[in-house]
């Protein structure tokens, strides 16, 4: 039940928040959202030693208990969000037709701009337009109980599968958060075979969030200047991540694991602060929170399916060398794979265009 729970409150604050601070601000956006970001970096570098204090000042149900109000905190936060609109109708004094220009002036404005650390590009944002009657009905279920309709908005719109795009970077994600997300959560117990004492084991975790922090402000700065383009940069942070944890697995004293925690940090956080934003770049804004919702779903299995099974592996061999290269050699795969996204990219626009003249032809 605590993991369930957890789930189910972690996946809905943090994509939501995301997108709602990305919608406040306009001049300052990259500052706002690289604030907003920083937050779990801060807390993976702080939690660590204070569980330790916690956990031998109050014991686990103390601990707990703490947890638990730090995470109500979470409640009062996202009951402070406002959808867009209510400013603008604030602004504009109840006048229905001037308001409507405004939100649309002002979401065109910043489906438009540049400079957002999380949230996409001109190129995505330009795509977007307001739905239409049809969109919105297709975005929910109708059922009928006791003769009376009942409206259930769509959790995940499986229907976006049949995008290319949506099908590569839901394996791109799979791949990656399988190595990712389980060498950190074995990590310690790694560290703890290796002969660490428990505070230095708290303080690689906190090493990791350190570099988390800076490698999210960093990969915000470079991808805006559009330099280089940005799945570019996620596939090769995740390759340097993937590298990294290998070479992790030959370190042995306390400073050279720190280290390579540090780096995991960076290139990981990298990775996460670009995910949402490649995915926008490739689908656009319109689709990307349907897709986000069934890519999440799977790339979680992954977590989930990956832990008992590297458990096991680890149960058998008796060492975590193996889990490490397991989990080196899936973050490398899936930045290398992300490479071949102009392949998919052109498949697709030929698919479209092919689609598009057929329908022409059919209408003539």
């Amino acid at each position: 039940m605590y993991g369930i729970g957890t789930g189910i409150g972690n996946s809905c604050f943090y994509g939501n928040g995301v997108v709602m601070i990305g919608s406040y601000f306009k001049r300052i956006r990259t500052v706002a959202n690289g604030v907003a970001l920083s937050g779990a970096s801060v807390g993976t570098f702080v939690i660590p030693p204070l569980m330790e204090f916690l956990l031998q000042t109050y014991g686990l149900p103390g601990t707990y208990l703490i947890l638990g109000g730090l995470y109500l905190t979470i409640a009062v936060c996202g009951a402070l969000y406002r959808p867009l609109t209510f400013y603008a109708s604030e602004r504009q004094g109840g006048e229905n037709g001037e308001k409507h220009k405004l939100v649309k002036k002002d979401m065109n404005e910043y489906f438009t701009s540049t400079g957002s650390l999380v949230m996409g590009s001109m190129e995505s944002f330009s795509k977007i337009v307001q739905a239409d009657e049809s969109k919105k009905l297709s975005n929910s279920i109708t059922i009928k109980i006791c003769g009376k309709a009942i409206v259930i908005p769509k959790i995940f719109h499986f229907s976006v599968l049949k995008m290319p795009e949506v099908v590569f970077y839901t394996i791109f994600s799979f791949l990656v958060f399988f190595g990712y997300f389980n060498f950190i959560i074995l990590m310690p117990l790694d560290a703890d075979s290796k002969g660490f004492a428990s505070y230095e084991k708290a303080w690689l975790v906190s090493c990791a969030g350190i570099g988390d922090l800076i490698g999210r402000v960093v990969v915000g700065i470079v991808g805006d200047l559009r330099i280089i383009e940005r799945y570019k940069i996620i596939g090769a942070t995740c390759i340097c991540c993937g590298i990294n944890i290998l070479i992790f697995n030959f370190a042995t004293v306390f400073w050279w694991c720190a280290i390579h925690t540090t780096l995991y940090g960076f290139f990981g956080g990298a990775y996460v602060a670009l995910n949402s934003i490649v995915l926008i770049d490739m689908v656009g804004l319109e689709i990307m929170p349907k897709a986000i919702g069934v890519i999440l779903l799977i790339q979680g299995l992954g977590a989930a399916i990956g832990q008992p099974v590297e458990g096991a592996i680890k149960g058998a061999s008796g060492s975590f060398s193996l889990l490490n290269y397991i989990n080196s050699s899936l973050m490398i795969i899936g930045g290398f794979f992300m490479f071949l996204y102009p392949f998919v990219r052109d498949h697709a626009k030929k698919s479209k265009d092919k689609n598009d003249a057929e329908q022409e032809e059919e209408e003539a």
